[in-house]
Order: C-alpha cells, then structure tokens, then sequence
C-alpha cells in the first residue's frame, strides 16, 4: 500500500503541472457537439473516413461498418479499450491472450499478437511488424482522447494494407472544435488498488483551426487471485500453488495531440506501459511483466488544387519498444529484462479527382521502410539482454487505385486495386538467442509482391432500406514475431514464409425507422484463407529442410511446426439492432454466429483454432449475444447502463503442459477441455451534479461468473485464462467544461 500511495502521489503531481499553464487561458464556446446525443436522422448523415479514399455514409462503405461514439464510451461499464469493443461490436471476442493482454478475434479468426487486425489513431497504423500488435494498448484504461471508434470487421487491405485481413480499429481522437474547454476525470479501482488520473484540453481559435490535447496516467498493484481456468484446470498436482499476482499496472501513461490549422493536420502519441502479463510458469516467481513504449507522429496536408482535383500527403513515423522482465525462482539466475525496438517511417501520397462525371477517382502510393533492432530500445534505457527480435531493415512500396461510381441516385458501385511489394534484408539472429539456441546467425527472405483488390456495390431500396454487396481481399504479410519464434523456444515455422490471404464475399441490409427510432442490420459473409500461418503442418523436425535448423539445439523444440497450410473457409453472419424506444430509453442487441469449413483434404494438416475436421472453433464461442439498455432518469442528470454477453461453451482439445523432471523441459499430452456457455453482466451508474460535475461508479462481473474465454491458439488455450472469481467495481468522477 505504500508503494500505491507514493504512486498515486506521483501521478497527482505530475497531473498538477500539466494542468496549471493552461488554467489561465481563456476559455472556448462550451456548445459542444455530441454524436451520440444526435437524432436518427443526423446519424444517417455521418461520414465514414477510413473505410476507402472518400468519405462515404455507412449505407455505401462496403462491409459491415459500426461506429461507437463518444457518450457510448463515456457511459458503458468499460476499463479499457478492449471492454468497449468487447461490450458494443457484434461479431468479435474479446479474451485473454497467453503473454501480451487482450485478444481480439473477428469472426472466427485469432492471432496471439492481433497481428491480422489493423488498429489506427487518427487513421494511422499503430500495430507493430515485431508482433506484440495493440494487444497490451488495449487493456490500458486511458480513454479521454477517443472521439469515436470505427469498425469493419472484413479485410480492408486496399487502404491499410498488411495486416487488414480481420479488418481494422480506427480511434478518431477528440478535436478542439468540438471539445472546448478542460476535461478532468479521476477513477479507482477497488479490486486492484487502481488509480488513474487524466486531463485535457481543447481550443478552438478559428474556422478549422484547434488543437486537443491530452495526458493519462494509470497505476495498480494488482492481486492475488486462483488460477482456476488456467494450469489448475490442467494441472491438477496437489502441492502446486495455483495463486499469482495479477492485473498490476506499474506508473504507465499516454500523451496525445490533435492539431488542426486550415489544410495541415498533425496528430501525435506517446505512450508506455508496462504490466503484468497473462503468462504464469512454474519456473518464474511471477508472471512476466511486459513493456511496451510507442511514440507516433503524422503530418497531414491537403491542397486543393482545383474545383475538381486534391492532393493529399501524409508522412507518419513511429518509434516502438517491445520487452520483458522475467523473475526465475532459482536464486543463482538473474532477473532477465530482454527486449528490442522498431522504426517505422511512410511516405503517402493520393490524388483525387471528380473531373469525370459520376466519378470520385483516387491514385496514390506509398514508400515505407522499417529498422527492427535487438537489444536496444528508442524510449527507455536499453534491456540487459537482446530480445527476441532479429536485426533487419524492411522497405516497403504500394500502389492503389479506387473508383467511386454513382450510377445512380440509388445505385452505388466501387472498385478498387492495390500492389504491395516488400523486400526483406537478411535477419541478424541475436547474440542472446544465438548463443542460447546454438542457431546459424542469419535468416533471408524473399522480395515478396501482393495483390488485392476490391468491388462493391449499394442500392438504396427504399429512404429506410440498403442493400450492399461485396467482394474484398486482404493479407498478412508475416512479421517478425514469426521469424523470432523460428529461433526461440516453443514453436518452428517454415522457411520463407508467404503472405496469408482473405477472400470476403459480405452481404449486408440495413433497415431504419427514424421515427420509431429504431436500426437494423444484417451480416453474412464467406471467408477464404490461403496460406493460414494458423495451421499446423504436422511434420516434424527431421521432415523440413531449412539452413537455420541443427543437430545441436533441438531439444530446445516441441514437435509442432507451423507453416503456410492450405485453403480453409469460415461462414456466418451477425444481426444488430439499435432501438430508442423513448427519448430517455436506448436498447441494443446483437447475434453472432460462425463456424470454420474444411476446404482441402490434407492429411497431417489441420487448422490449430479448430478441430481436426475443421468443423468447430477451438478458442472461438460458435453463438454471441450481445446486449445492453441505457435508462436516463430525474431529467437526464441519471445515466444507468446495464450490459450483457452471453458466449456459447467451448469444447477444446488442447496440449496440457507436464514438466521433465531430468531436462527440466515441458512435455505436452493432448488432453480435452470444456469450458461452459459463460453470461456476464456489467453495469454503470452516472450521476450528473452539475452540469461539469458527474460521478460514476462501474461494476464488472457483477454475477461473479466471468470466467475468462479461452484464447490462445498455439494448442495451449489454457494459458493466460485468468479465473478472477469475483466483481471488479470501480468509481469515478469527471469535470467537463
């Protein structure tokens, strides 16, 4: 506890000094726009800016879009940014992810580092090439920067490129125009002795003129808690101690900076985190605490060049740090910190043109390049040891076209193509691993060149209905947490990788009733992989012929290898409806449904999210339900939101870990897992005091019955499953000029 409080001084502090230059300031207009506080009518006339080149309606960007506003965020019994995705986007699964924090799988589909789901502030890819992908930003409770969220859940890589196969998170981040004045919010968390502290401000100071700018900090020490859903469900030795420590945040923030200034537009982040991880093993003394350090800073410009044509440029360069510290129980071994860093710098350019009749045409390209390094961070003091990153330089060249076409006042038609090539330099292998894996010191890959393309379709039936259709195509190129696994430990991967790759085939109708206030939506789509990197080969060391591989060193490898697979599918469809069934009334509720296919008949091959006739999920619930109803009561100063997720049982086959007594390594064995059909509940309360002053209090797992999803899909979904077994409430109070 006093470790807590000198923290919780600190932060106050330090929130104290950023607060106090501006508190002279004059201040700006408090007419505040709020999207969620909109009419039906209004919100059918918002634009979407991240699903193509043009800004479109919902109703004529291709795929299944959904928007999450500001007041939704600010509102729901919602933590993080993984709990918001998690409570209001049908058709993903929020779980545990084995080392790195939160998982986000999109219909089906599941990746360790999120690495097939592009997340973006302000447009802009914030995912890492070196694997560890958002997943520990999403569990980061610092919120106030977010405007909106929007969200596709089918591959878009004809704008984002790699990695934009489950789709893509934009986090539209707050402006000075619409958010004048400070904002103040305060909360903590009585579970895990959290304490989180943010403040910000926005001034506008003229006709597309403002800037918004914002700091978080958060701290928590965490508690003890029975690992009932993880290793004591498959470890079931008496005399092991099944407790950790979990949930600790150490001292983390997040700065931002949206800039506005006529036809420049700059957006900034700084961010560290560092926290425990959902990794226990018996030969640590605590979870591994991971470290992640970003910073991102994009310079925009537009210039209208004539009635008909704009040029656009943006130039967005990002510095990450990626580590860990792990804790050995042997009292001879050290504490290992390991850890490496990567740079991204992108040059974009596209230009766009109305000059054809009927026609928004855009042409643009990129030139990127990408510094991966071990042992040395950008934003920290560098780790004692080398991490698992390899030394190499990735350049990067693209080039895309779309066209927009109205055919007619209810007839809409796009097409779009995009050309990607990457070009890998040789792989430096660590001193660390080197050394330890006794592996040659180099790795090479092949220039690779990507295609994908794009064509949809809208037709507006009727004011109330549309109709939209499909065909869209995306790929992961593989990044360097695959190349790094080769060369560490738990799992072998093919030499020279290929990209994986989607099709979708998406068909969507959306239905209002503005005067009943209501919305409906229908999804349902086909998905192809090729080249799944989520496949298990079957083969075993002695059966793949690669450079990298040795007679010494291979104890340090289970059997398993896993490569570029063959073709597999996946099939479902979600429904939504948004209804306001009174003025101070809002309901929602949505159904998911998914299951894999098998396409090709392989034998010694199988997809390692689902079973062996790729028939069934092994880390993903086939039904979701989702729900929630907002109740404004005593003339809006009363917000009350109640949420509900409902996710069918999981069979699972998994591999349960059993230590080797003489070479201290693990061994596995298949061993069957269920877990139940889970219904969690979680509530807010928002008392509004004044109209600056409101006080919030949030009860997660208010049932006691939040058992954690299993998520990870290397055969070891156990892992990471993090049984809490009790509610976790939080309180907290906001100032809003």
């Amino acid at each position: 506890m006093k470790r807590h409080c000198l923290s919780l001084f600190f932060i106050i502090i330090l929130w104290a000094i950023f607060t106090f230059p501006y508190s002279r300031l004059c201040h700006a207009s408090n007419i505040v726009i709020e999207l969620a506080q909109m009419s039906i009518q209004d919100l059918m006339q918002v634009t979407v800016s991240s699903v193509g080149f043009f800004d479109l309606p919902p109703e004529q960007a291709p795929g299944s879009i959904q928007i999450i506003t500001t007041q939704q965020i600010e509102n729901s019994p919602a933590i993080g940014l993984a709990d918001v995705l998690d409570l209001y986007v049908s058709g993903i699964h929020v779980s545990n992810n084995n080392k790195n924090g939160a998982s986000y799988a999109v219909r089906g589909m599941r990746m360790p580092d999120n690495s097939t789901t592009v997340f973006m502030f302000d447009g802009q890819n914030i995912n890492t090439a070196a694997g560890l992908g958002v997943n520990m930003n999403l569990d980061l409770p610092l919120m106030g920067d977010i405007s909106q969220l929007e969200v596709i859940k089918g591959p878009c890589a004809l704008v984002h490129g790699s990695g934009a196969m489950n789709g893509f998170v934009n986090i539209i981040p707050k402006n000075g125009t619409e958010n004048p004045g400070y904002f103040y919010n305060m909360q903590y968390g009585f579970k895990e002795n959290l304490a989180k502290i943010e403040n910000a401000y926005g001034f506008s100071y003229g006709n597309q003129k403002d800037f918004f700018i914002y700091l978080g900090s958060v701290y928590a020490e965490g508690f003890n808690s029975q690992d009932k859903y993880g290793f004591e469900k498959i470890l079931k030795n008496p005399g092991i101690n099944h407790s950790y420590h979990s949930r600790f945040i150490d001292p983390s923030f997040r700065m931002s900076l949206n800039w506005n200034h006529n036809d420049f537009h700059l957006t900034s982040l700084v961010q560290s985190n560092r926290g425990s991880s959902n990794a226990k093993y018996s030969y640590l003394i605590k979870p591994m605490e991971y470290y992640q350090g970003m910073f991102l800073t994009s310079l925009s410009w537009k210039s209208q060049i004539s009635s008909y044509e704009k040029f656009e440029w943006h130039i967005p360069i990002s510095f990450y740090d990626l580590g860990l510290i792990a804790e050995s129980i042997d009292p001879k071994e050290k504490v290992r910190e390991e850890g490496g860093a990567e740079c991204h710098l992108e040059s974009r350019f596209i230009f766009k043109t109305h000059r054809l009749k009927r026609h928004s045409i855009a042409i643009g390209g990129l030139i990127g390049f990408r510094h991966f390094r071990a042992g040395d961070y950008y934003l920290s003091q560098d780790p004692t040891d080398d991490g698992r990153l390899l030394d190499s330089d990735w350049d990067e060249f693209g080039f895309f076209f779309e066209d927009v076409f109205r055919l007619s006042q209810k007839w809409h038609f796009s097409f779009g193509f995009r050309y990607d090539l990457i070009d890998n330099d040789e792989m430096i292998v660590p001193d660390f691993i080197n050394d330890t894996q006794k592996r040659t010191d180099k790795y090479e890959q092949e220039c690779k060149g990507i295609s994908t393309s794009r064509i949809a379709v809208s037709y507006k039936m009727t004011p109330h209905d549309t109709l939209k259709l499909s065909l869209q195509e995306g790929y992961h190129q593989s990044n360097m947490f695959n190349f790094y696994e080769i060369f560490y430990g738990t799992t072998q991967l093919q030499q020279d990788l290929k990209p994986e790759l989607i099709s979708s085939l998406e068909f969507n109708y959306q239905h209002s009733e503005p005067e009943l206030g209501l919305q409906m939506g229908l999804n349902l789509f086909i998905n192809s992989y090729v080249n799944s990197l989520l496949v298990e080969t079957g083969k075993k060391e002695g059966d793949l012929v690669t450079p990298i591989l040795g007679e010494e060193g291979s104890e340090y490898l289970f059997d398993d290898i896993f490569g570029n697979g063959p073709s597999f599918a996946s099939m479902g469809g979600e429904f939504d409806i948004d209804w306001q069934l009174t003025p101070r009334t809002d309901m929602f509720l949505s159904y998911a449904y998914t299951k894999p296919h098998n396409i090709e008949e392989e034998e010694n091959i199988r997809v390692s999210i689902a079973n062996e006739d790729c028939s069934k999920w092994l880390s993903y619930p086939t039904h979701i339900f989702k729900g929630a109803i907002r109740q404004k009561l005593f003339n809006d100063r009363l917000s009350f939101n109640l949420h509900g997720i409902y996710t069918s049982a999981i069979d699972t086959m998994s591999q349960a870990p059993s230590p080797n007594k003489q070479t201290r390594m693990p061994q596995s064995h298949p061993m069957s897992q269920y877990y139940p059909p889970c219904l969690n509940i979680h509530a807010s309360l928002a008392l509004k005091v004044t109209d600056q002053l409101t006080f919030k209090i949030i009860g997660r797992n208010i049932f006691d019955n939040d058992h954690p999803p299993v998520g990870f899909h290397f055969s070891e979904p156990w892992e990471g499953n993090l049984g809490e077994g009790s509610p976790l409430v939080y309180m907290g109070i906001t100032w809003k000029e």
